[in-house]
């Protein structure tokens, strides 16, 4: 995991910044003690691609005043117009996405803290990032992080706001342990990872002002006007769908918010292996924790290929596949829905050489 710290600041320098929103201290609910109290959030995105990003931009657009984000991809041309922070930055393409939105939230938003991690959350590690936060918004769109979220936020006692944009659809809901239904109640099991066409950039928009929309009201604990349904919205027809979501009851009592069962956090589905959405990659950690010195696997790498490398990571084109190792341990291959053919790059590329 790597760790980005973009800006810190003293009390003295909140209180300033505080004048950035007083237009929205007269607004209907918000009064200038709301407003403190939003500064004083923390708010963990996990997940930082095309909604992701937007979330973030709006939570500092709306006062919040810790923002962590966690993700471990990499911007790349190709999508980052859709991206919008930094569409028109030049030297992005190749950054990680936490790295290019921490960049830009530090020079646009001097009142936010701005942190976060190069690191995919996962049953491992998401207790340690979700204890740390008010509140957790989903920026993901890969639903077996979804259902692990759900259920450390459940156990936790940890609101969470599920958002998904695929495609020409959308949705969102808010999930509150022990008030709400969770996601597990909505669905029964993580539906099949498909590569689907990525959502328009209005329809990312959208689902991330409607998370954020719902973040908000429960930050400042007004939970009565928060919506209790599942969103569904189809853009292309112009149709909001609102379907009334209750906790489920027994005889078909929910396992993670009735019976406290947690199959995702105890490893009983999931694996280290994860098909990235839509874009033939699977990221593969390693079989126990280490760390790895970069620089010394690309020297070991320049008789195989071309290697370049990042503060970051290094990256290896091996076997027509785009191999990405990160100082954890952890690696992204691009190129291939293949597990096997993964694992065995995997194995040839760093344990071997490790051993």
């Amino acid at each position: 995991m790597k760790e980005v710290l973009l800006k810190v600041l003293s009390n003295e320098n909140k209180e300033l910044n505080m004048k950035r929103y007083a237009q929205e201290q007269f607004f209907e609910g918000i009064g200038k003690s709301d407003q403190q109290k939003l500064a004083m959030a923390h708010v963990l995105v996990v997940g930082c691609g095309a909604r992701g990003a937007h979330v973030a931009a709006m939570l500092a657009k709306s006062g919040i005043g810790h923002i962590h984000l966690v993700d471990r991809g990499l911007v790349n041309c190709e999508s980052q117009w859709k991206q919008g922070l930094f569409a028109n930055v030049t030297g992005c393409d190749g950054l990680p996405k936490v790295v290019a939105t921490c960049n830009w939230l530090a020079e646009n938003f001097s009142n936010v803290v701005a942190d976060g991690s190069i690191d995919d959350v996962n049953r491992h590690n998401v207790e340690r990032y979700i204890k740390q936060a008010d509140i957790v918004i989903d920026g993901t769109e890969h639903f077996a992080t979804r259902f692990l979220l759900n259920e450390a936020c459940v156990k936790h006692n940890i609101s969470w706001i599920f958002g998904s944009s695929l495609g020409t659809s959308g949705m969102f809901m808010s999930i509150i342990p022990g008030d709400t239904a969770c996601l597990r109640c909505v669905f029964e099991q993580a539906p099949e990872e498909k590569s689907v066409q990525d959502g328009s950039i209005s329809n990312v928009i959208i689902v991330a002002a409607s998370q954020i929309s719902e973040a908000i009201p429960i930050l400042l604990d007004q939970k009565v006007i928060v919506n209790r349904s599942l969103v569904s919205i189809d853009f292309q027809a112009h149709d909001w769908k609102i379907d009334p979501v209750n906790r489920l009851e027994h005889p078909q009592a929910c396992p993670v918010c009735t019976h406290r069962q947690f199959p995702y956090m105890d490893g009983k589905y999931g694996t280290y292996l994860t098909t990235v959405q839509g874009k033939q990659c699977i990221l593969i950690h390693p079989p126990d924790e280490r760390s790895i010195e970069i620089p010394e696997m690309r020297s070991r790498w320049e008789s195989i290929g071309n290697v370049s490398e990042t503060p970051y990571y290094a990256k290896l084109m091996y076997r027509d596949c785009q191999f990405i190792l990160y100082p954890d341990g952890a690696a992204m291959i691009c190129g291939t829905d293949n597990v096997g053919l993964a694992r065995g790059i995997y194995r040839e590329l760093v344990i071997d050489f490790l051993e």
